[in-house]
């Protein structure tokens, strides 16, 4: 066999190796969860599975696709919306209220963030 075919032929079996590398046969999800300590109420999941990114809150699930909106500066802003008005967590006053909802919101989207890259680690991609 000649140098060339040999190399082909390592170069294909890399490339196919490399692609599916990443694709996990485990379809459970990758779930952490998380509890605001600054509200009680917002005890919460975060979770990621074959069908995307969402929020579990008192056996409801949120997914990030139908919450988005577009012109939102994160896929899952309009979930963590919808979580934290369902949660009824407020702040103590009513002029920290928005500074509190904006606080819980920021709070939930990382939360997200923070169980994307653990699903991407699970999954063996980096």
């Amino acid at each position: 066999m000649k140098k060339t075919e040999l190399l082909s032929i390592s170069l294909y079996f890399i490339f196919s190796l490399l692609i599916t590398g990443c694709e996990s046969e485990d379809n459970e999800p990758v779930c952490r969860r998380f509890v605001s300590p600054e509200c009680a109420t917002l005890d919460f999941n975060t979770c990621s599975d074959d069908k995307g990114d969402y929020y579990e809150y008192d056996g409801s699930k949120y997914y990030c696709k139908d919450y988005f909106v577009a012109g939102d500066s994160d896929e899952c802003g309009g979930a963590a919306e919808k979580l934290v008005s369902e949660t009824n967590c407020v702040a103590s006053s009513a002029a920290t209220m928005k500074s509190g909802a904006l606080s819980y919101k920021s709070f939930v989207l990382d939360a997200m963030s923070k169980v994307r890259s653990e699903t991407i680690l699970a999954a063996g991609c980096n």
